[in-house]
């Protein structure tokens, strides 16, 4: 019994592109990037394996499932076939194009191979055009910044003056001051997009937070109780720089999805308690002043 296997018999996934289909393709692709490169796209071409600890590296982390895997026997260290081509063309402009000008604008064409396919799409190697505008990870946290600032930060500071003019100038100097301050920040490259991210949501939700307890403290949004959501907001914001400086993207993004989450609890059963106080506060305020004495002598 002969278990050998027919010549034309290729792994689940695999197949070959055979005439017109595989010069069609061709055609397509470099259309593709002959439009790109007349938007001011440059193309690179990365690696088909790459180290584990790059090629995992930041957003590459979703992708180690689907990712082939092996013993390099030049170097004994586990190497992967990629998977998806957007993290290395991450690791290059963080790397080697590090010190290009801003914003970087990368092009790229080649295949990827992968543990399993999909129902839809089961193939397991499939080819991959895209383009990637690159730009500081810090100038986004710079817009996220002085944006929360001009709309959130910045107005509770001003409410607590009753002063039209002091809390005019004290608007336009906060929005101000964040804009530089994160700007610069930004431009000194020490700001990652964990970091941006991270600072930006955590400084939203610790607000909200502290303007709920405050709220169900209280049953109003009194300057004290404003003073404490800015505060928290404040706080919020320079603890996610701390805390984003050892996280990755992905980590950055669960942690922001379990805050957000948190924060909106807290602000629901803050509102909610503040309401329940205010309630019985009008209902005390509208009882008959005899029916009181009465009750407290029963």
């Amino acid at each position: 019994m002969n278990d050998a296997p027919h010549p034309a018999l290729l792994p689940t996934g695999m197949h070959d592109l055979l005439p017109p289909e595989a010069e069609i393709e061709a055609q397509v692709v470099a259309r593709l990037m002959a439009t790109l490169a007349a938007h001011g796209y440059e193309r690179v071409k990365p690696p088909l394996v790459e180290f584990e600890e790059t090629l995992f590296s930041g957003a590459g982390a979703a992708m180690a499932t689907a990712t082939f895997r092996m013993m390099d026997p030049a170097s004994h260290r586990m190497i992967g076939v990629r998977a998806d081509m957007t993290p290395q063309i991450a690791r290059i402009a963080a790397t080697r194009l590090r010190d290009a000008p801003r914003p970087l604008r990368l092009s790229y064409a080649g295949q990827v191979l992968r543990v399993s396919g999909s129902e839809i799409r089961p193939e397991r190697q499939v080819g991959q055009v895209g383009a990637e505008p690159s730009e500081p990870a810090g100038n986004g946290y710079a817009r996220k910044i002085t944006a929360l600032t001009a709309l959130g930060y910045a107005p509770l500071a001003a409410s607590l003056s009753d002063d039209g003019s002091v809390a005019g100038a004290t608007y336009v100097l906060a929005t101000g001051a964040a804009f530089f301050i994160s700007y610069g920040a930004a431009q000194s490259g020490q700001i990652t997009r964990a970091q941006g991210d991270l600072s930006a949501n955590l400084g939203v939700a610790a607000g909200a937070a502290g303007l709920g307890v405050g709220y169900a403290a209280t049953g109003n949004g009194d300057r004290g109780v404003r003073a404490i959501a800015l505060g928290s907001a404040l706080a919020g914001t320079i603890a996610g720089i701390g805390l984003g400086r050892h996280l990755t993207d992905a980590e950055a993004h669960s942690a922001t999805l379990g805050i957000e989450g948190t924060a909106a609890s807290a602000w629901a059963i803050g509102a909610a308690a503040g309401a329940q106080g205010r309630s019985a506060q009008q209902d005390e305020n509208l009882r008959p002043p005899g029916r009181a004495v009465c009750d407290r002598a029963c």
